[in-house]
């Protein structure tokens, strides 16, 4: 049989790199080649395209279209003299561009991509929400669509809802977001659960550097017990929680440090609360012992130098790629009760589960374990064997090739 085409498509702009982003990697680099030829599409620029490349992989990179905004556009002075009656019709227009520039060009530029790239099947990587013109532009070609939904939406425009039911399947990375689709009224027949997985030993592979070598450009001494929070910045990642706990934890382990790694998008919001989280440090004169690392493409390297990984999200948690690149290196992992969090982290077994956005039982169980390094070590060891039974990424691989054979037979 022909080898089918399979169109990635990465929804995410705002130019950082993510789980959603390290996940498809690992599927590329796994994907049964004899029977499927990747090609993936990107909206931005990042660190990853060169691995992607490598991996045998043809990358396309587009330019999401923005919507206008015809009143900002004006003078405040015009603005301010705006009729009610005058403006009324200007938005109707606005609102008609809009939906020709993010929907129907956009929808027409796909279906350029999968017609030029002869795509079999369309596999939408990141989330349903604004990725409806692929589904649009499918449906005008031979090829089939999926979608692998990553995210836990609180809301699911009618639109997505309309379009989705185009879709031959979605791909759920947890029971939580699963149970989050079906509430908002996706069939269950259209819904297949397969965690996302991870290669221990691959991820340990990528350990370059030793514990001190990496420390030491943090400014940190071989002393200190070092805590490590992993991902894009952001205010539902809950890096602010880690940090106020950091307050306690320095009571009683001083030389104590934790470092923040991940990146900032270039959405103003996030760059409030990067903002809000540097004032935060300086307000409770946590000086030095709070580092900054920016995205990183070192993080196994960084990891290992842990000696305990927090996930700390105070919105409910799609999956937590982090949380599994702890247990490969046999970390101990402190996770949040919300979304896919308990799933992974066995509490007390594996690590420990918190409430979100609570500083204070964050530190209790940050202290309980830098108290115990036996204990520690014990859980970072019964992590990476749940990660082998439960998560390891030949699982992963396994249940989307069953999906592709279903959805192209």
């Amino acid at each position: 049989m022909a080898r089918k085409n399979i169109l990635y498509v990465e929804s995410s702009s705002d130019g950082t790199v993510g789980g959603s982003h390290f996940c498809l990697l690992d599927i590329i680099k796994r994907l049964d080649r004899t029977a499927y030829n990747p090609t993936v599409v990107f909206y931005n620029d990042n660190m990853l395209v060169p691995e992607f490349r490598e991996a045998g992989c043809k990358v396309i990179i587009l330019k999401k279209r923005r919507a206008l905004n015809l009143l900002s556009r004006r003078s405040k002075d015009a603005r301010d003299s705006l009729s009610g009656l005058a403006s009324g019709p200007l938005l109707v227009i606005q609102k008609a561009l809009n939906y020709m520039i993010t929907f129907i060009l956009p929808a027409l530029s796909s279906w350029k991509v999968i017609v030029r790239e002869r795509a079999d099947l369309v596999h939408l990587n990141n989330t349903l929400v604004l990725s409806e013109h692929w589904i649009l532009a499918s449906l005008f070609t031979k090829a089939r669509i999926i979608a692998h939904e990553r995210g836990i939406n609180t809301f699911f425009p009618p639109l997505t809802r309309s379009w989705g039911r185009f879709l031959r399947a979605v791909i759920c990375i947890s029971g939580a977001v699963l149970a989050n689709l079906k509430k908002h009224g996706f069939p269950q027949t259209q819904l297949r659960m397969i965690y996302d997985g991870l290669d221990p030993y691959a991820f340990s592979a990528r350990v370059s550097r030793g514990r001190q070598e990496v420390l030491s450009e943090f400014g940190i001494g071989p002393g200190s017990l070092v805590i490590g929070i992993i991902g894009n910045i952001k205010e539902w990642k809950g890096q602010k929680t880690v940090i106020l706990a950091m307050k306690t934890v320095l009571k009683k382990y001083p030389d104590a440090r934790c470092l923040i790694i991940g990146g900032l998008s270039d959405r103003a919001s996030d760059s409030a609360y990067y903002e809000s989280l540097l004032r935060t440090v300086r307000e409770e004169g946590l000086g030095s012992s709070v580092v900054f690392t920016g995205q990183r493409s070192d993080v196994a390297s960084i990891v290992n130098a842990l000696d305990l990984v927090v996930h700390a999200s105070i919105e409910p948690e799609p999956f937590g790629r982090v949380n599994l690149e702890g247990m490969a290196l046999s970390k101990p992992v402190i996770s949040t009760t919300l979304g896919a969090g308990p799933e992974i982290i066995v509490h007390g077994l594996t690590g420990y589960t918190v409430p979100p956005g609570e500083p204070e039982p964050l530190a209790q169980s940050i202290l309980s374990l830098l108290g115990s390094p036996e204990q520690a070590a014990r859980m970072g060891r019964a992590g990476r064997e749940r990660l082998m039974e439960k998560f390891h990424i030949s699982g992963n691989i396994r249940g989307i090739e069953a999906i592709y054979r279903e959805v192209l037979a």
